[in-house]
């Protein structure tokens, strides 16, 4: 018999097996469940432990038909052996058709977090999921090592980042940050902008009130605000979690860009996790790597590059088929939408 697991036991599993996947907690959990989304957690355990465990949300589709999203997850032991791992994935696959009604999923969505890793690709393809092009979570991250401390950090940048931090902090351009709901208004408007210059479509409001709600409380969540005189010039929201530090979301005005806002809200949050002994800073997506100038992502990337890094490429969407029609169906329509 399974022991009784709780949120807190499955935040702690996530916290010490795979810390950036904070969308696989039972914080998450209650994020998405606020946002009136039907989301479960199904875990598995092997000699009294968790073995793996996955946040999943049920995503809708016409027809009544529905999806299993799984981001950046399932999250696995990483003290399992190798030949372990196909018999945990297999277990949770029975738990999560043991406990969600699966009479409308057409398929589940996997994306664990991890590395290219044969053992886990090899498992889940073992267990019908397979790999695809696509991706909902960052399938390319980049990684900063915050051990070796603020002067090599600020040493190890390129040269321009180094200048764009100091010509912010010799603007006066001021960091204030803010882990209560309120300050999500001045970041929606300002992401409203910049969605609406860079072209992309944001969450709805109450997502990013969410992160708030629910993590702000915990010190896991904070929103961060350049300010220039009396004014709200650029903004982000950063998580803390399992001695990793994270960038989910950040917006700026289309004005005051040449006092370099951005610089300083990135470079403020990096020392808050040098101060508080987090061992890495993900800046979150990038472009893959060799992707042509074209790419949309470019401008991003070489910005969070400018602060040094290692890229780290996942494995993105793997799905396995639970009705093969209407899967055929969906996929048939995303293509017909992409051409």
């Amino acid at each position: 018999m399974s022991p009784i697991i709780t949120k807190k036991d499955i935040n702690q599993f996530v916290a010490n097996n795979n810390p950036r996947a904070i969308n696989q907690t039972g914080y998450w959990l209650d994020i998405e469940k606020a946002s009136g989304h039907h989301a479960y957690i199904i875990y598995t355990s092997l000699q009294g432990e968790i073995a793996a465990s996955a946040m999943l949300i049920k995503q809708p589709l016409p027809a009544g038909k529905n999806y299993l999203y799984c981001p950046y997850g399932p999250v696995i032991n990483k003290n399992l052996k190798p030949d372990q791992i196909y018999g945990v994935l297999n277990d949770l696959i029975h738990e999560i058709k043991k406990f969600i009604d699966l009479g409308n999923t057409i398929f589940i969505r996997f994306e664990p977090f991890h590395q290219p890793c044969h053992t886990i690709y090899s498992a889940l393809e073992k267990l019908g999921f397979r790999n695809t092009p696509n991706f909902t979570q960052p399938k390319d991250t980049l990684i900063l090592n915050l051990i070796q401390g603020e002067t090599e950090l600020m040493k190890n940048m390129k040269q321009k980042t180094r200048y764009n931090i100091r010509l912010a902090a010799k603007k006066e351009v001021k960091v204030i940050k803010s882990n209560e709901t309120p300050a999500v208004d001045v970041f929606y408007e300002l992401l409203l902008k910049t969605c609406d210059r860079d072209k992309f479509r944001p969450h709805p409001h109450e997502h990013y009130e969410n992160i708030l709600k629910f993590l702000g409380p915990q010190k896991i969540a904070y929103v961060y605000h350049a300010q220039y005189e009396d004014k709200i010039i650029a903004s982000m929201i950063v998580t803390f979690f399992g001695r990793i530090a994270t960038y989910l979301h950040g917006a700026s005005s289309n004005h005051y860009r040449n006092l370099m806002p951005t610089y300083a809200l990135q470079w403020a949050a990096i020392k808050d996790a040098l101060d508080q002994d987090y061992r890495f800073y993900d800046f979150g997506g990038i472009a893959p790597p060799h992707s042509p100038g074209s790419h949309p992502w470019q401008g991003i990337t070489q910005f969070k590059q400018g602060f040094g890094g290692i890229p780290i490429t996942t494995i993105g969407h793997m799905e396995k088929t639970t009705s093969h029609p209407w899967h055929l169906a969906y996929k048939m329509a995303k293509f017909a939408q992409q051409s």
